[in-house]
């Protein structure tokens, strides 16, 4: 059985990413690009030397290095960070 949540077991155990969930690139990360959005399809705890494999909405994969976590942010947070960036003006 897979698991649902990423976390990275050696440093915290606090949820990183939840498969099948949709998150936005905040930099442009090797073919990625800034802005857009990816679902996380698979991931394996506890090796840190397995990638994170993202899907875009044309089906194309990109295996990305656990280093790069910070760079990922879930579309629901995002739009919240959005939202209370336009009511700051």
């Amino acid at each position: 059985m897979k698991d649902k949540y990423y976390y990275f077991t050696t440093c915290t155990k606090n949820i990183m990413f939840e498969r099948g969930k949709q998150y936005v690139c905040l930099s442009n990360l090797y073919m990625m690009e800034k802005g857009k959005v990816y679902t996380l399809l698979d991931f394996k705890n506890g090796d840190w030397s397995k990638p994170l494999i993202f899907k875009d909405h044309l089906n194309s994969l990109y295996r990305m290095s656990i280093w790069d976590v910070g760079h990922f942010m879930s579309v629901n947070k995002y739009r919240k960070y959005k939202l209370n960036k336009l009511n700051n003006v």
